[in-house]
């Protein structure tokens, strides 16, 4: 088969969540005698990059076919981050020549990249990986004045999403939300880890390891109260990752934390800012257990690459991948949210002795190779592919109102007009505080 992917970041980019899944499954898929394209673009993302990378051919947006495209849609003016992200998706259809020459299209639904693929009648078969929309993040994590972005966002996923010939999720926690919001099933297929890297124990540390950026759902609120509660006979956990805005303030969210939890945040828990690959790998191999605290996550790899290296992961239930952990066997597990339960089990996580962590160790790397094991998890995707190939997706036809609301239409005589039926006195005072603002940060 020919396989188009339309994603929103892949190699040769470091990090996120997209590029792991994707690095991983990729070649596989390609081993076993596919042929295998990457489109990479978002509102965020363009280049210049045209390589075969690990078997793939690889193509970023150029950045002047996505400004080229931004005037196309001035139609969302009033929602600048919908704008770009629609014109994103639509300057990667238009790159892709609408998919003509591929048998099947995957994207994601994060950055609405999926909306020209399930609006546009004659698209090629197209799966959505549900990787986490910006809808769903907007939900969870508001951030004060874009409001309406979210709420858009959530709009165009609903009507979207169930035109796709196949959902797609990597954890029974998503796909369940899914149901629930679209009235629709999500096929789940864990996703592909390795081939295994050598391995070997070395004397751990003391401090345990969060790998995550410093952002609400990530949990550090959570970890935070838990580690008061225990109080001196807590463990010190170093978090890796940097920092985000705190969505009520504007500000930095690490300052909020420190504010918050003076007894903790930067005590027990010791924010040491974003480490490459190599570096936060160092750190994971001379931790002793790693805690994964978010309030909710479509998977987390963090869980993965922490029992790889063979630590036991204290796991929120929250968490998609806490299906991999067997609480007590290959690690722990805890009810999202609930920092009393995650103060037990960092008490026993911090109590194990040197042999039992051992165990539980390799317990946790055993899992990782059995259940996310490539060759297996490719033939299972490309089942899937066979299958809406010949016809066999379930989604329904999109509404002609979508397909001509995320078309790209011509320039408006005058793209702020909306801004007419708005009070005088509040945009002075908008355009004043914006004038300060920016003297301001000079």
């Amino acid at each position: 088969m020919r396989l188009l992917y339309i994603l929103p970041e892949y190699l040769p980019q470091k990090g996120g969540g997209i590029i792991t899944f994707y690095r991983h499954l990729l070649p596989a898929i390609a081993a076993q005698g596919h042929h295998v394209e990457v489109h990479v673009g978002s509102a965020f993302t363009q280049g210049e990059v045209e390589a075969e990378i690990e078997s793939a051919r690889v193509r970023f947006l150029p950045e002047r076919s996505f400004r080229a495209m931004i005037p196309r849609f001035e139609a969302f003016a009033a929602v600048p981050e919908i704008q770009r992200h629609l014109a994103a998706a639509r300057a990667l259809w238009e790159m892709a020549e609408g998919g003509r020459s591929f048998d099947v299209v995957e994207t994601t639904d994060w950055g609405l990249l999926f909306l020209p693929w399930v609006a546009e009648a004659g698209s090629p078969p197209t799966v959505v990986q549900l990787h986490g929309s910006i809808g769903q993040i907007a939900a969870r994590d508001p951030l004060r004045g874009q409001e309406l972005a979210g709420w858009v966002a959530r709009l165009l996923e609903g009507a979207g999403l169930p035109a796709a010939s196949e959902l797609q999720g990597s954890s029974r926690v998503n796909a369940a939300e899914w149901g629930v919001r679209l009235g629709r099933d999500a096929r789940v297929i864990l996703p592909a880890w390795g081939p295994a890297e050598p391995y070997s124990e070395v004397p751990r540390g003391e401090r345990g390891l969060v790998v995550a950026r410093v952002q609400r759902w990530k949990g550090p609120e959570v970890l935070c109260a838990a580690l008061e509660e225990l109080g001196a006979a807590g463990p010190t956990i170093d978090w890796v990752g940097r920092d985000t805005v705190d969505g009520e303030t504007g500000g930095s969210y690490a300052a909020a934390l420190a504010k918050r939890f003076p007894a903790s945040w930067g005590r027990r828990v010791c924010p040491i800012g974003p480490r490459d690959f190599a570096a936060t790998d160092a750190l994971r191999r001379q931790a002793p257990f790693a805690v994964v605290p978010s309030t909710w996550d479509i998977f987390n790899f963090t869980v993965v690459e922490a029992m790889a290296a063979g630590l036991p992961v204290v796991c929120s239930d929250a968490v998609g991948a806490c299906e991999l952990v067997e609480d007590g066997v290959n690690g722990f597990t805890f009810p999202g949210g609930d920092s009393h339960a995650l103060a037990g089990r960092l008490a026993r996580v911090a109590a194990l002795a040197e042999d039992e962590r051992r165990e539980m160790g390799a317990a946790a790397r055993e899992t990782v190779r059995r259940r996310l094991d490539p060759t297996a998890i490719a033939r299972a995707r490309l089942e899937r592919y066979a299958n809406v190939a010949a016809g066999g997706g379930t989604g329904e036809p999109a509404k002609p109102w979508l397909a001509e609301a995320v078309a790209p239409g011509g320039s408006l005589s005058d793209p702020l007009a909306f801004l007419h039926h708005l009070p005088l006195r509040g945009l002075l005072h908008h355009a004043a505080r914006r004038v300060r603002t920016k003297l301001g940060g000079r």
